[in-house]
């Protein structure tokens, strides 16, 4: 038996098959191995900052400066 166990401390939308298990007939198991749900990243990032915050800051950040010249690349010898 050919077995892959594969152990997440947040498990993603999707998961990717190993190649050595593709099309092949296999069982599949979600096993939590704790009671507390994780809410996705998304989501909490989403209800940390104010409303209109994006909106009232796009933009702020002024124009950068004009990056110097980097100046000649030296000649190197052929490849043999």
């Amino acid at each position: 038996m050919n077995a892959i166990r594969l152990i997440y401390d947040a498990v993603p939308d999707s998961l990717s098959v190993p190649p050595s298990m593709r099309r092949r007939r296999a069982e599949v198991v979600f096993l939590a191995l704790d009671e507390e749900t994780v809410p996705a990243p998304t989501e909490s990032i989403r209800d940390d900052w104010p409303a209109g915050f994006f909106e009232q800051t796009a933009g702020a950040i002024p124009d950068l400066p004009e990056r110097d010249t980097q100046g000649e690349q030296p000649t190197r010898e052929p490849f043999p």
